[in-house]
């Protein structure tokens, strides 16, 4: 079949890699869902997980779109920057700009490490365990050089 948390999606078979960053792109947290998962629902994980102090933004791709999300993110203090779904006018242009930060920071992730790139195992609590491996070996090597 496939693992855990591995369903088809509107892609094909897999899963679906949550991750955020801060405003350099560096990596602070990530998790898996299967692909036919619900992305909205994510994002309050992703942010109960770090601390922010003071006003922050909080990008996000379209996936996140939703009044629910956005008034979350209000909720807690940050500012929402999420481009909506279809064709609405004056979508922000420059919110898809900066999103480029974070689709590095998975590429960086991935071709760092093969385990991350290519998902064999089955359990997914294994495979989120090495996503955060690799974060955490991120900043070993950021912080220690």
């Amino acid at each position: 079949m496939g693992g855990q948390k591995v369903e088809y999606g509107y892609k094909g078979k897999g899963s679906l890699f949550h991750l955020i960053t801060d405003s350099a792109g560096n990596p602070l947290y990530a998790t898996l869902t299967a692909a036919n998962g619900n992305e909205r629902t994510e994002l309050p994980k992703l942010l109960d997980k770090i601390k922010v102090v003071g006003l922050s933004i909080i990008e996000a791709d379209k996936g996140y779109d939703s009044k629910a999300v956005r008034l979350e993110i209000l909720q807690r203090g940050h500012y929402p920057l999420i481009p909506y779904r279809g064709d609405k006018k004056g979508a922000d242009k420059w919110v898809v700009r900066m999103r480029w930060k974070v689709e590095r920071c998975i590429s960086w992730l991935k071709r760092s490490y093969r385990r991350i790139a290519t998902r064999w195992e089955r359990l997914s609590s294994v495979y989120e365990a090495f996503m955060l491996i690799g974060i955490s070996l991120f900043w070993v090597k950021k912080l220690v050089g």
